[in-house]
Order: C-alpha cells, then structure tokens, then sequence
C-alpha cells in the first residue's frame, strides 16, 4: 500500500552485487537468443540501477528506484532484465484510528524483450503501538461514519460470509446491505475490494445510516 511521500519511503538496498549469475527456467530460456532452459546467464547492473528517477518531494509519489540487472548492462535494450524495488508505508485503515499501521512490500520483477513483467511479491502489514495524527494517511476514507472495519482473509474471487448482528451474510465486490438493528439503529454494510501488495484484498466496511 503506497501512499505519498515521506508516509511512504523506499526500502534500503544493502549489499546489493555488480553482476548476477542466474540459471535460466524455461520461460527466460525462450526468451533469451541461444539459451535454453537450465543456461547460466551474467546479468549486470544498468546504469539506472540503485539511482531515484526523479526528485524525492514531500506530497509526492514516490519516484522509481530499483536494484537492476540485465544481459546487456542495459536498461532498454535487453533479452532479460530483473529489477529489486520495495518500500514501506505508515498509515491508518480508517481515519477513527488511533494508531498506525505498517506496510513494507517488496517486488521481484522479470522482464524481456517483448514487454512483459512478471512480478513475484513479498509484503508484510501489522499493527503498530504507534499513535497516529490527523496528518498521518488514510487508507480507506470511506464516507459515513464509519463503526467498524473488519479485514477478511480470503481474496477475491471467493464469495465472502460475515456474522453481523446475528445472522450471516454473504457478500460479493461492491455488495451493499442496510440492517436495523434490535435497537432501531440503521447500520450499512460494504464490502470492498482494494488492490493492496499487487492483489486485492477484501474488506468489510460498517457504517451508521
């Protein structure tokens, strides 16, 4: 979860190396010109690795930066390019919170020739004892009132059940359900779904009225 910047900031890269030496799998073996699955290949720095594309401004997106290595020692003209890039993101789910949360997230990413990426991701969210203020991000300004927030574990296609009140209910994307309580109270449920560390993730989102 990306916000802008400093609530988001880039990972460091430590002891990254000049040069890498990978064995290909079949896919990079058929992209790469007279390799074949099982090939050992040399993969260099290129001369944008390790270097922010862009000015680190505060209420900004985050600029590019990446670790990456290619055949070449290019970074536009190449059979097969990895790029590292991570970074990290303090916020708040809702603005009624009272702490922050922390996001690290962390690609790898292949490229080649044609244009196709093919990213494999880490990522990493907690709470955090952190007191958070108004000035802190906030990742789901959901209008209304907001009662409660509630993260499922499961991820999209799947139908999503919630006990709520009483009884269950089964959502799906953008699902929308008013409920009056015992009390008379109207509370309305939504179920979202927010591209989060390069999937979406469900969430339940309980308002008054």
């Amino acid at each position: 979860m990306q916000f802008e910047y400093p609530a988001s900031a880039h990972c460091d890269f430590a002891d990254f190396p000049v040069a890498l030496e990978v064995r290909l799998g079949a896919r990079a073996g058929e992209a790469v010109a007279g390799a074949s699955c099982g090939t050992r290949l040399w993969l260099a720095q290129t001369p944008h690795s390790g270097f922010v594309q862009g000015v680190l401004s505060p209420g900004s997106p985050l600029p590019d930066l990446a670790m990456i290595y290619s055949d070449t020692g290019s970074d536009n003209e190449f059979s097969l390019k990895l790029s590292f890039d991570g970074f990290t993101s303090f916020y708040r789910e809702t603005a009624l919170d009272t702490t922050l949360r922390f996001n690290v997230c962390k690609h790898l990413v292949r490229h080649d020739a044609e244009g196709y990426s093919d990213p494999f991701v880490a990522a990493v969210d907690c709470a955090t004892g952190i007191a958070a203020s108004e000035s802190d991000p906030v990742a789901f300004a959901e209008a209304g009132s907001v009662r409660e927030f509630i993260y499922s574990n499961q991820f999209d296609p799947l139908p999503q059940y919630l006990y709520f009140f009483g009884q269950w209910y089964l959502f799906v994307h953008q699902t929308v359900i008013k409920i009056v309580s015992a009390s008379g109270e109207l509370q309305t449920l939504q179920y979202i779904s927010m591209p989060i560390w390069s999937v979406r993730h469900p969430y339940f989102v309980v308002t008054h009225g």
